[in-house]
């Protein structure tokens, strides 16, 4: 947390800076010897363990709480942003892999990091890429794959590659009768226009602590007859959507504008990111 002055004689005088100072001063490094030494090995066998064990070591346990309440939504392919701030969520989805997956049984995952690092200016809605799928047969497969993905990109802009994703991996999974999707609330969807060419149903887990609940996210399990887990709580019902139509869906009340899912709160919907 020291920062050293230029000047060889200050450096041996002891002299010390709390910043870096307009000229760059160089910080200060410590060598630290650790040391290592050897007990004798024990024979050791870690317990199974039911998933539900990790929840009080989770502060926000939202992916596995919704798999726990809604296990037939992860019977389909799975599809997961692993943008930077979803880390602890895909976590969640390793653990759920390791300790509640029979071994032998395959699962395929699409994951999305939303252009490999292209420059913001470059993506093309539909075409960003930093799209990877895996039909895991093992947790290395997935752990391997997910981190391949990360290290690739993550992110840059606020907007994600949603449907791109969806989209990829209804073309892997053609006789899939839905996809589970665990998503960034606060992220804008970038690519809503080819929302139509998913044909599947789409469970939704909004991942994030905000208060608002993201519109386009509800657009995506409204359009294809899904669902959306947010907070706690698993909300399927759409029936009061309509056009013209002022609804509430869960925490959040929303508008149906030419078949648009916007904020009715009319300062989130002119200042928000889901504009």
């Amino acid at each position: 947390g020291k920062y050293l002055p230029k000047s060889t004689k200050k450096r041996k005088a002891g002299v010390e800076y709390d910043s870096e100072g307009l000229f760059g001063r160089s910080k200060k490094m410590v060598t630290v010897r650790d040391t290592v030494w050897k007990e004798k090995k024990v024979n050791l066998k870690v317990p199974r363990v039911g998933l539900r064990e990790f929840y009080k070591y989770i502060p926000d346990s939202m992916v596995l709480s919704a798999i726990h309440e809604n296990p037939q939504w992860a019977n389909g392919p799975v599809v997961i942003d692993v943008t930077g701030s979803m880390s602890s969520y895909i976590a969640q989805i390793l653990l759920w892999w390791r300790f509640q997956i029979p071994a032998a049984v395959s699962h395929h995952f699409t994951v999305f990091n939303d252009g490999n690092r292209t420059p913001d200016h470059q993506k093309v809605a539909g075409k960003v890429k930093g799209v990877y799928q895996v039909e895991a047969k093992s947790f290395e497969a997935l752990r391997n794959m997910v981190s391949t993905a990360m290290s690739n990109g993550d992110g840059g802009d606020s907007q994600e590659n949603n449907i791109e994703a969806l989209l990829a991996s209804q073309k892997s999974n053609p006789s899939a009768s839905c996809f589970l999707m665990i998503a960034d609330n606060a992220a804008p969807v970038r690519d809503m226009a080819f929302l139509s060419g998913v044909k599947k149903k789409v469970f939704v887990v909004a991942c994030g602590n905000q208060d608002f609940l993201n519109p386009q996210l509800v657009e995506i399990a409204w359009k294809t007859g899904g669902g959306v887990y947010f907070r706690g709580q698993t909300h399927t019902d759409f029936s009061a959507f309509a056009n013209d139509k002022e609804v509430q869906f869960g925490p959040e009340r929303f508008r149906i504008v030419r078949g648009k899912v916007i904020f009715a709160d009319k300062y989130k919907s002119t200042r928000g990111p889901f504009r």
